[in-house]
This record gives structure tokens, sequence and C-alpha cells, in this order.
């Protein structure tokens, strides 16, 4: 994919691509040759010194940071590739010494797309920018029901990972809405792209909280390959946190996208991760299968509604953050054969498990009753 173009005359003569992998690249039309082009893996930053102007092109030649070139030809449509070393260059291979790209950067624009630890450190923020990629193409637009599937599935899963001792039923606390709450600040042209950004840190626990949901989040999309790793990942987290992340691919499945994805706190940055729409699929199916189940103990306050000991059956109502959740589910052995008042006020432990049905993916929730204290005792 074609980033940008630098030079032209009736083609391109100086332009930055990027590979489906994510690898940057210069490319150079070599003067004097027909369909002979010569390639230069570049960084991000080395690129952003190129727009700025504060490197010659023929620098990024003569020393490139892989510490070899590729030389690519047209062959009667097919394309020939050759890898050169620097010294094996001559000089009508190579631009002038002193021509620079010549480039008018927005700041803006270069900020938003590679430095984006810069403009976390600017507004003392965090920062997310996620681009949905339709059919895996670089279509710039999307549907809205789409855009809103996947940025509340997104919204939801930093929830869950910033609230550890979540519950599975109920609403997030009022804190942790607002203290990791993100908003659009931005739409930008690649495929489309969305920013995110968290307010203003107003201290350093709010900066620490929201590093470690990205960190774990980073951790969560970097493990999406390996059944084991991401089997490890999610029984660590809450039972949430499976369930936001899987309903997130399901959305972009469900609209037919892929995603790349990269986050960033002040002055640093997390890793880069491409899903692409094959990619979404296989994780999913792996949460499905893999992760057949994932299993917490709770602990709720509220009400005790009834005791069924001939059906096994309990009713409890929960009461969260002023909340009332209604959880109703089979009684432990062991707690059996006591004696129980109902109704009551009461602190309850709860074993919930969370299963993935194997054909669509969809949650399932089953409750077991482990211990009841009573407020009287």
């Amino acid at each position: 994919m074609v980033r940008t173009i630098y030079g032209f005359y009736e083609e391109p003569l100086l332009f930055s691509c990027e590979s489906l992998t994510g690898a940057l690249f210069l490319v150079l039309r070599l003067q004097g040759e027909d369909g002979v082009w010569l390639m230069s893996g570049i960084s991000e930053k080395r690129l952003i010194a190129l727009e700025k102007n504060e490197l010659e092109i023929r620098a990024l030649y003569l020393n490139p940071e892989s510490g070899f070139l590729y030389l690519v030809r047209n062959n009667e449509g097919r394309s020939v590739v050759d890898i050169l070393e620097p010294g094996q260059l001559t000089e009508d291979m190579l631009p002038y010494s002193g021509e620079y790209a010549d480039y008018q950067i927005d700041e803006d624009s270069s900020r938003r797309e590679y430095d984006i630890a810069e403009v976390a450190d600017d507004d003392n923020c965090a920062v997310i920018e996620i681009a949905f990629e339709k059919d895996d193409s670089h279509a710039h637009e999307i549907s809205c029901a789409a855009l809103g599937d996947a940025l509340c599935n997104m919204q939801l899963l930093v929830y869950s990972l910033a609230y550890k001792e979540e519950k599975t039923y109920g609403q997030f606390p009022k804190a942790i809405r607002e203290q990791h709450e993100l908003k659009v600040v931005e739409t930008f042209a690649a495929s489309f792209g969305v920013r995110l950004q968290s307010g203003s840190f107003e201290n350093d626990e709010q900066k620490t909280a929201t590093t470690d949901v990205l960190e774990r989040l980073d951790l969560l999309l970097n493990a999406s390959e390996s059944s084991d790793n991401l089997r490890f990942l999610l029984n660590e987290e809450s039972n949430r946190t499976a369930v936001y992340y899987n309903n997130l691919l399901k959305g972009l499945k469900r609209n037919n996208l892929g995603f790349r994805f990269r986050s960033a706190m002040p002055m640093k940055s997390f890793g880069k991760h491409h899903l692409t729409i094959r990619n979404v699929t296989d994780t999913i199916q792996r949460i499905s299968n893999d992760i057949q189940e994932i299993n917490k103990v709770e602990e709720y306050d509220g009400e005790l509604k009834g005791i069924d000991i001939e059906k096994n059956q309990f009713t409890f109502i929960s009461e969260t953050d002023g909340e009332n959740i209604r959880i109703t589910g089979k009684i432990s052995e062991k707690i059996l054969e006591r004696s129980f008042l109902v109704p009551s006020r009461a602190t309850v432990k709860v074993k919930t498990t969370t299963s993935f049905d194997k054909v669509t993916g969809e949650e399932r929730y089953s409750f077991l009753l482990m211990e009841v204290k009573n407020r009287q005792e």
C-alpha cells in the first residue's frame, strides 16, 4: 500500500509504502531505467526525519537500517527481486548529495501517524488508534452500525480490564467509567482510522492504572494467535474480559472487518497489532474451542430471595453500585444440608462459569451457590 508520494513525474519517483504485515519501505525509481526500483526498509522514526527534511534521501540507501536493499525489476509483468548491499550501489543509482524529499509535512498528521507517544506526552493522556479494514481492504468508509459496535465493545473491554475485582453482572462502578472513558478525538485516512484518547491524567496513580490496562490489552492482542497464551491470559482476567473481547471479535467478523491497533502512554508506545478477518475468525474459534469455560468465585452483597432444596435452586438479588441484579442457579452440595433464612440480607459466594458455544461463539453463564452468610449472624 502506497503511503506517501514525495516525487512525481508521469509516475511516482519517490514514495513510501507499507506491506500487509506493516513493514515500511522507501522506494526510489532509478533514473534512466524503466520499471526498476530501489527499495530500502525504513523505520517510522527515520521516515519522520525524511519528511521533516532532516535526512538526505541518499543517506537512507547508503545506510539502510536492515543492512541491505532490494532492487526490483519489472520483467514481462512479473517482479524480479535482487538483494543488494550498499557497497554495490553506483553513483548513478543514487540521488544527488544534498537532495531532500522537500515534503511539506502536516505536523498534526505526522504526530498522529507516527508519534502517538509524543501526542500522549503532550496531552498527558492515553492514546489508542484503530484502523478498520473493510474486507481487509483500504476502503476509507465504514457503516455507522459497524463502527458503533466496534467502539462500544472496545470501551467495555477497557472497562473490564480496569475493574480487576469486577462482578460478572452489574454495571461498572462510576469511578471506573469516569477514569477509563475513551473519547473519539479524530478520524484519519488509514483505511477508516479512529483515534481515541482518555482524559488528562490528574495524578500518577491514575496514570499507573491506565498504563496497567494498556499493557494487559497489548498482551491480550499479542496472544491472539496462540491458544495456550490466550487461555492463560483470559483465565487471569475477569470473566467479562473474555466476553467483551469475544464480542469485539464477533462484531468485526460480522461486519467483515480486519483492524490495525496501537496504543501509547506519555513517552511509551506499545506494540502494533494487525488482525485480518481470518485472524479474527481463528481467534474466535480458539476462544470457543480451546477456552471452553472460565470459572470465577465472586462475592455479592444483597438479598437472598429464595432457596428450593428439592429443585436445588437459589435466587439472589445482588445490589452493586445501586443496581439490582437477579442471580439464579444451583446450590453446592457442601451447603445443601444447612438451614437458610429467606428472604434475608446476606453476603454470598457464587461460582460463576462462563462457557462459549463452539458453533456460534455465544457466551453462556451458570451459577453455583458456594456459601451464605446472613447479615443477622
